[in-house]
C-alpha cells in the first residue's frame, strides 16, 4: 500500500511520544474466528476495557499453592484471582464473598519448617 509516495505495510500506526513520531504496528489475527471484537485498543499504553469482568473470569486459588489439593493456615479456595488472558475492567469487590474451606494444616504453614 502506497501513501504520499511512501510504501506502508498494513497495520496500525502508534506513537508513544503525543504523536511526534509513529511507527507501524503490524498486527495479524493468527487464531481462526478471532474478529474486531477481539482486538483491544491501546490509548497512551493503557489498555481501553469495553467489558466489567465477571465471575467467571476469575479463579479461586489458595495462596502460595500450585497444588489445588493443598491447604494454607487450615484453609483452602481462598481468594480470586483473574485470568491473565481476560481483558476486562476488575470488579473484584462486586464479587460474591468467598467461604473458604476448612482443610488439614502441613508442615509449611509453621514457620520452622524447613525444607
Amino acid at each position: 500500500m502506497f501513501e504520499n509516495g511512501q510504501e506502508h505495510s498494513p497495520g496500525f500506526m502508534i506513537s508513544d511520544d503525543g504523536g511526534f513520531f509513529w511507527r507501524n504496528l503490524r498486527i495479524s489475527l493468527i487464531q481462526i474466528g478471532l474478529g474486531l471484537d477481539d482486538i483491544k485498543i491501546l490509548n497512551e499504553g493503557e489498555v481501553i476495557v469495553d467489558r466489567k469482568c465477571d465471575i467467571s473470569d476469575y479463579q479461586i486459588l489458595t495462596p502460595g499453592s500450585d497444588d489445588v489439593k493443598r491447604c494454607f493456615h487450615g484453609q483452602k479456595d481462598i481468594l480470586y484471582s483473574k485470568y491473565v488472558s481476560k481483558i476486562c475492567e476488575s470488579n473484584i469487590k462486586e464479587l460474591p464473598t468467598i467461604v473458604p474451606k476448612s482443610c488439614e494444616c502441613t508442615p509449611e504453614d509453621y514457620r520452622w519448617y524447613d525444607s
